[in-house]
């Protein structure tokens, strides 16, 4: 769909369009300035500006009827696209910035048909999850909004501002080798404890949640840090989100709902090709983690979920996701309940 419409507009990539304008984006301060051109920062930034909205609009599914009118105003102002912090945008699912009435600058994400739209139902039941677990600056807030059948989207503000930036874990890999005898967790909490920055326990907590959401995306790029852009104090482990691939959205109802592991041998997420195996491998603490604060979540889970008609009428596929739920809220109260006793589930003792 992206690729389709971008060569409505005479592009071949969003790298094209970044390259032709300014490069902006609402998750850093880097920007580039076209030859020429007498822009300042202050004028164009987009956390402290407005910015032209047509860009996202449409790669966001919409209407058919609508689109050659947002084509036809794109292709009539080259201000319209080079102005656009929706060019910077990644990842698998179609995703824009909104501005609010508020001044609130938002990111929208849509779902996928092949995944029964489920993502923005699970972005909000991850939220959820985490409001159980951590404290609201831990992670990134997910609002459903309903656009109408299959247009719904998850809905969250900026976690970052004109004052700070993120930083992906893959930049911090590609700035330093991994020794031989590291693993990839002990590595990246190393590099961030170099820099003065404890994430340990947040990393436990990102571990924990996709473990329980059963998230096969947590990719080097969707975590990471938050860094001061003026001072460029590694201030704080990055607000877990973009939990959207999870909860077996992927997975049809008559196929086993488990556990992920990498197809390739390269490919990690984001420790370990099977992915299950960070809980036991790299939750070693869980000093934080109150038991009791997972009283129910199966069940309100299931509810959210049940939102999505595509889920609801699937027959047996709610209960089966009930079901799946309540066994990993139990290996998750095992695992620490055990911890706090000494002895891993495995047996080992520490």
């Amino acid at each position: 769909m992206v690729k389709e419409r971008l060569q409505q507009l005479g592009y071949t990539s969003v790298t094209e369009i970044m390259a032709r304008g300014f490069g902006l984006s609402l998750s850093d301060q880097y920007w580039l300035r076209p030859e020429g051109s007498s822009a300042s920062w202050d004028e164009i930034n987009c956390f402290t500006n407005a910015f032209p909205e047509e860009f996202g609009e449409l790669m966001l599914p919409h209407d058919d009827s609508s689109m050659p009118d947002i084509v036809k105003k794109l292709r009539s102002s080259d201000a319209l696209l080079k102005l656009s912090p929706d060019a910077a945008l990644n990842g698998n699912l179609p995703k824009r910035w909104r501005i609010e009435p508020d001044g609130t600058k938002v990111l929208v994400k849509a779902g996928r048909a092949s995944c029964r739209y489920q993502e923005p139902f699970n972005e909000v039941v991850a939220t959820a999850l985490c409001a159980r677990l951590m404290g609201a600056r831990e992670y990134a807030s997910y609002a459903l909004e309903d656009n109408g059948f299959a247009k719904w989207a998850s809905v969250c503000p900026t976690m970052v501002d004109e004052f700070s930036e993120f930083v992906p874990a893959f930049h911090i890999h590609a700035s330093s080798k991994v020794s031989n005898d590291q693993s990839l967790f002990d590595f990246y909490v190393s590099a961030c404890r170099a820099h003065g920055l404890d994430v340990l326990q947040a990393v436990e907590k990102m571990l924990v949640v996709d473990y329980l959401t059963a998230n096969f995306d947590r990719h080097w790029n969707n975590f990471g840090i938050i860094v001061d852009t003026e001072t460029r104090e590694w201030k704080a482990a990055a607000p877990i989100f973009d939990t959207g691939e999870s909860f077996w959205c992927n997975v049809d109802t008559g196929q086993p709902f488990r556990g992920y592991v990498s197809e390739k041998a390269g490919a990690v997420r984001p420790f370990a090709r099977d992915i299950d195996s960070q809980l036991e491998r790299f939750c070693v603490d869980m000093s934080w983690f109150d038991a009791r604060m997972l009283d129910g979540f199966a069940e309100e889970a299931c509810e959210i979920l049940r939102g999505n008609p595509f889920i609801a009428n699937d027959s047996g596929r709610i209960d089966k996701l009930h079901q799946a739920l309540c066994a990993r809220v139990d290996r998750v109260v095992r695992h620490a309940t055990m911890l706090r006793k000494g002895v891993r589930l495995s047996g080992e003792r520490l």
